[in-house]
């Protein structure tokens, strides 16, 4: 299970090659923003994803914005309404990014 904000989803988890374990969320692409801005005199760029999945706690769909940093792309061909595997390190940062199977 991962712990993101105050509800749990279902995930499973996956042993790396490093042996750290990873957690994977299934949600479905219901929007994206490229972004740019200054932050601390850095320039930060990335995406927000907008996705929807199941949660217990909620009737219909949950919502949730994440953060792409820039070198964690949306997968080639992706469209809205997509199935997406999102993986989380064990600090809750997004690894990667890949079209659900």
């Amino acid at each position: 299970m991962y712990k993101y904000g105050n509800a749990t989803e279902k995930v499973c988890g996956d042993i790396t090659t490093d042996g750290k374990e990873d957690n994977l969320m299934r949600a479905r692409l219901i929007g994206a923003q490229g972004i740019a801005f200054e932050s601390d005199g850095k320039t930060i760029k990335g995406t927000n994803i907008f996705v929807s999945f199941d949660d217990e706690q909620v009737q219909g769909e949950r919502t949730e914005r994440f953060f792409l940093k820039e070198n964690i792309p949306l997968p080639k061909d992706t469209k809205i309404n997509d199935m997406l595997d999102i993986t989380f390190n064990y600090k809750g940062k997004i690894e990667s990014v890949q079209k659900a199977q």
